[in-house]
């Protein structure tokens, strides 16, 4: 477990900098690597994500931000046709 989490900090890193940055509200992680580990995947995840920043005031936003997807869903892909969906509307 030290050394998924010492490879797993810079993942926590960039994804407490891409929060910061736009606003994000959940993280859903893919893969078949996160789902073999499974929930301390997340868990772990989201306690990397908690000790790298540096704002008390998002602790309890930011402990709950990561969550393991379903292996059987698609959200990148749901996602992305949601987005679609919205550029169209709009123009």
């Amino acid at each position: 477990m030290e050394i998924l989490k010492l490879s797993m900090e810079p993942l926590a890193r960039t994804l407490l900098a891409v929060v910061m940055a736009v606003g994000v509200e959940k993280v859903f992680i893919i893969g078949g690597f996160a789902q073999g580990i499974g929930p301390s995947y997340g868990t772990l995840l989201n306690e990397l994500i908690v000790a790298s920043s540096r704002y008390h005031m998002l602790e309890n936003r930011l402990q709950n931000l990561v969550e393991l997807a379903g292996i059987d869903e698609e959200l990148c892909l749901s996602g992305a046709a949601f987005y679609a969906s919205t550029l169209r509307s709009s123009a």
